[in-house]
């Protein structure tokens, strides 16, 4: 009995592996950017999200309720290639605050076209750059916020 045990050991943690490092990508990518700073967002994958770190700032430090749109634009270059950009648009009245389009690997975590950090007071819109995601895991996102 207990070398049966030890022969199905080794399939356990072969099954535990698959497991977390099937979710530890996705994790990570999620984690670089949600931290207190970020407010909420838009992804390509998933939609929309506001971060509950956050929604104490809401009503204590804005005048209003932000709202935020996102989205992919998609245009030609030439006959073949399909270039995508991420566009992320936000109305914070009376609040100072940022809007941030990016692209990043859904299994790597990893940044491309990201527009950094666009400040202003009423509203906001940032574009990444134009990549290509033919045969690639790149997702648009973006996001806003009012802290530095």
């Amino acid at each position: 009995m207990k070398s049966e045990k030890m022969k199905m050991l080794p399939v356990i943690v072969l099954a535990t592996g698959l497991v977390v490092t099937s979710a530890v990508p996705s994790t990570f990518a999620a984690e670089s950017v949600a931290s207190k700073t970020v407010s909420g967002g838009w992804s390509e994958k998933s939609g929309y999200f506001t971060t509950i770190n956050n929604n104490r700032g809401f009503s204590i430090l804005a005048a209003s309720e932000p709202k935020h749109e996102g989205y992919v634009e998609s245009r030609r270059e030439g006959s073949t290639v399909l270039l995508k950009r991420a566009v992320g648009k936000t109305t914070w009245e009376n609040t100072r605050h940022y809007t941030r389009a990016r692209f990043e690997g859904n299994l790597t975590g990893k940044i491309k076209g990201d527009s950094g950090r666009v400040w202003g007071t009423g509203s906001t819109e940032a574009k990444s750059d134009w990549i290509d995601k033919s045969f690639s895991d790149w997702v648009g996102k973006t996001y806003y916020g009012n802290e530095e």
